[in-house]
C-alpha cells in the first residue's frame, strides 16, 4: 500500500528518503508524500532533494518571516528579492506542485506583525495565480484575517484560485465547513494520535463533528515532521484511527486520501 504525506519537512528530519514500513499492528505500507518548505535557504537544498528522490515539494514564505521582515531597514527590498527568487524557481524546478506554506499566525510572536503577515499572503497568492498552482496555507488562531484577505483578492480577480489546502487543521467546525464551502482541502495531522490517547471526549466529540462536514474527497493526511510527528510513519496509523469517523476501512482511507492528494496537487499517477 502506498500512503501520501500530505506536509512534511524533509530537510528538518535526519532521513528524508521515501519510507517503508512493516509493524504488527497493520500491513506494510510504502510512505512517500510532498516536501516543504518555509524559507528562502531552503529552496536550493529542497531542490536538490526533489530530484535526488523524485519527488514533489512546495515553495513559499512561511508567515512567521513576517515578524524579522517587519524590523529590517530593508524588508521590503528583501521581501521583492525573495518572491524573485521564488518566481524563478518555479520556472526552473521541475517538480513544484505548489505555493506554501503560507498564512497567518497569531500565537507564534507575541506581537504578530499582520501587516506583513498580509503581504506574504497577498503577494505569493498573486503568484499562485500566475501559474495556476495551488496554495498551501497555514493558519493559526488567525481565519478572521485569512479569510479577510481571500474577501479582498475576490475583488482583484475574476476567478478564485480553484484549489487551496489547510495543513494541520485542528479548527471548529463550522471553520471547516466554510473551509469546504470555499473548496478548500483540509489536511489532519498525526499529533492527532496523541490527543486520542490525552483528549477530554470533547475531543473525540469534535473530531465525530468534523467527520461529518469535512467530505472525504477534500481530506488529506499529514505528518508535518518534524514539527507535528517525529516522522511520517505515524500515518499508517492515524489512517486506522481516523477510518471509523468516516465510515470507511483504513485501506479505503488511505486510497482515498492518496487519490485526493493526487488531484490537489495535480501529480503523475506515478508518484
Amino acid at each position: 500500500m502506498l500512503l501520501l504525506d500530505a506536509h512534511f519537512h524533509p530537510l528538518s528530519i535526519s532521513s528524508s528518503a521515501p519510507i517503508s514500513t512493516d509493524n504488527c499492528t497493520h500491513s506494510k505500507t510504502v510512505i512517500t508524500g510532498v516536501g516543504a518548505s518555509a524559507c528562502p535557504q531552503e529552496w536550493e537544498k529542497l531542490r536538490q532533494w526533489s530530484c535526488q528522490y523524485k519527488q514533489p515539494f512546495v515553495l513559499g514564505l512561511h508567515p512567521w518571516l513576517a515578524e524579522i521582515l517587519a524590523i529590517d531597514p530593508q524588508g521590503e527590498k528583501k521581501l521583492q528579492t525573495y518572491l524573485s527568487s521564488l518566481e524563478s524557481k518555479l520556472n526552473s524546478c521541475p517538480y513544484p506542485c505548489a505555493i506554501g506554506e503560507i498564512g497567518f499566525d497569531k500565537i507564534h510572536s507575541r506581537e504578530p506583525n499582520f501587516t506583513w503577515q498580509h503581504k506574504l499572503f497577498i503577494s505569493q497568492y498573486q503568484l499562485a495565480q500566475k501559474y495556476s498552482l495551488p496554495l498551501v496555507i497555514h493558519c493559526v488562531k488567525s481565519y478572521g484575517h485569512l479569510f479577510s484577505a481571500l474577501s479582498e483578492l475576490d475583488k482583484q480577480f475574476q476567478e478564485p484560485l480553484q484549489k487551496s489546502l489547510i495543513h494541520a487543521f485542528w479548527g471548529a467546525p463550522e471553520l471547516a465547513l466554510r473551509l469546504v464551502k470555499l473548496n478548500f482541502y483540509i489536511s489532519l495531522n498525526s499529533k492527532l494520535l496523541i490527543k486520542a490517547t490525552t483528549a477530554a471526549d470533547s475531543e473525540c466529540q469534535k473530531l465525530a463533528t468534523l467527520a461529518k462536514v469535512i467530505p472525504l474527497s477534500r481530506l488529506l493526511l499529514e505528518s508535518d515532521a518534524p514539527w507535528g510527528a517525529s516522522s511520517s510513519t505515524l500515518l499508517t496509523e492515524l489512517s486506522y484511527f481516523l477510518a471509523p469517523y468516516w465510515s470507511v476501512s483504513a485501506t479505503q482511507l488511505q486510497e482515498t486520501c492518496s487519490r485526493n492528494l493526487h488531484l490537489f496537487y495535480n501529480l503523475s499517477a506515478n508518484i
